[in-house]
């Protein structure tokens, strides 16, 4: 199998659409294409970056049989901008946490590409079970939804069971391999950390002092707004394809050095620019809500920082821990605060050696905290994207879309008929 051929497309084609006079693979060896609606799904579950993005297309394997490919590139601007921001800290404490946030994505995303895979091979495999004629229709999507939410293999929507439940049942005994890897990636998905402080704890590593300060201070640096992307820290592409032996493969994982950061960008502005060029007030909605959202986070962000102005270095002076007891930090009794829980609790549940003392220093300082969990709160419940921004605050942006329409229609910079 040549995994390198050309791709088989032009500008014209429609990507999922079967390009002309070629021998193409049997329609049953497209399966790879539902990874396009299953990537949605992670995104929407808040499993893989919320900018990853998928791209259907055609390959020519070695007898010249074209084939279906679906190409997965995971992405997270907020991850990748926390990122940035411990290496913009100019120092080894920086480039170490930096480290551990490019491992913790680097994990996840792997966990995503196995899911992916044995979900895709499965789905493509049920396809092939022969029922009787008359048989009631049952989707490979709605079986393997079943064996993930640990309901039976062959409950239809309805809560019934399939009159052929036995060939359902016979299918997950003959995959049960497969199926364990399925359900495996995508629990360790689901229970996956959600910041570089939980995935150091869940793996047991104890960081130096002067890196967890770090990791500390600039937990909530992401939202301070758009960076540069750096050539360092590349979105990563999976290929998964239907190479007509009857699996779906994973045809690499890489680092997108092809991959231009700009190119992203440019497509953005170019969209921009014609929303501006047509008045498209829907586009326009877009240009807005991405301006919103990022002033807004941005904002939060710089209000906070002002608030605990050297207030990280002197907490961590008085109450870090001896090493290897776990970490406590002045942001962990912010979330203790926010949580409910006592303001000394650890990690692993039990409370600091000098809880009390951890109570009275909030005292002592109560108005400034209270103001930053606040601004805190507000930070954590802002969407993660533009796009859901929009999406939740529609008649907000509309308003201020109005409220700012001829700079938007024509922003500075701009060239006028």
């Amino acid at each position: 199998m040549n995994t390198h051929s050309a791709i088989v497309q032009t500008a014209s084609q429609n990507p999922y659409q079967l390009p002309p006079a070629r021998k193409v693979v049997n329609s049953n060896n497209m399966s790879s294409f539902q990874a396009l609606s299953e990537v949605d799904e992670l995104k929407a579950s808040g499993l893989i970056g919320q900018e990853s993005m998928t791209m259907g297309s055609f390959r020519q394997n070695a007898e010249g049989e074209i084939y279906g490919v679906t190409e997965v590139m995971f992405w997270s601007e907020k991850d990748h901008s926390q990122w940035q921001a411990y290496r913009a800290e100019g120092t080894a404490a920086g480039d170490q946490a930096a480290d551990y946030q490019q491992q913790m994505v680097t994990e996840r995303q792997q966990l995503a590409s196995q899911y992916l895979g044995s979900f895709l091979n499965l789905q493509k495999q049920f396809r092939q079970v022969e029922f009787p004629e008359g048989s009631p229709a049952i989707s490979a999507e709605q079986v393997l939804d079943n064996i993930k939410e640990g309901k039976p293999a062959a409950q239809m929507p309805d809560g019934s069971l399939h009159p052929d439940s036995a060939l359902i049942d016979d299918f997950v005994t003959a995959h049960q391999p497969q199926i364990n890897t399925m359900k495996e990636s995508y629990q360790a998905l689901e229970s996956f950390p959600e910041d570089v402080e939980g995935w150091l704890s869940s793996r047991d590593i104890q960081p130096a002092d002067d890196v967890n300060l770090v990791i500390d201070k600039l937990k909530n640096a992401y939202a301070a707004g758009p960076v540069e992307r750096g050539s360092e820290y590349r979105p990563v592409t999976v290929g998964f394809g239907d190479t007509g032996n009857g699996t779906v493969e994973q045809l690499e994982r890489e680092d997108v050095n092809q991959y231009k950061p700009e190119l992203g960008e440019s497509v953005r502005l170019m969209m921009d620019d014609s929303a501006r060029s047509w008045e498209d007030l829907d586009g326009l909605d877009q240009i807005a809500a991405r301006e919103m959202f990022s002033d807004q986070r941005s904002s939060l962000y710089q209000q906070m920082q002002t608030l605990m102005n050297g207030m990280f270095s002197e907490f961590s002076g008085r109450f870090s821990l001896s090493s290897g007891a776990g970490g406590f930090s002045l942001q962990d009794m912010v979330d203790n605060h926010l949580a409910g829980r006592p303001l000394g609790t650890l990690d692993n549940g039990t409370l600091h050696p000098e809880a009390e003392q951890v109570e009275q220093y909030w005292q002592d300082n109560r108005l400034v905290l209270e103001q930053y969990s606040a601004r805190q709160q507000q930070l954590n419940e802002l969407p993660e994207t533009a796009a859901e921004y929009l999406q939740q605050n529609p008649l907000l942006v509309r308003n201020y879309l109005l409220d700012h329409y001829e700079r938007l229609l024509a922003p500075a910079g701009s060239k006028s008929g």
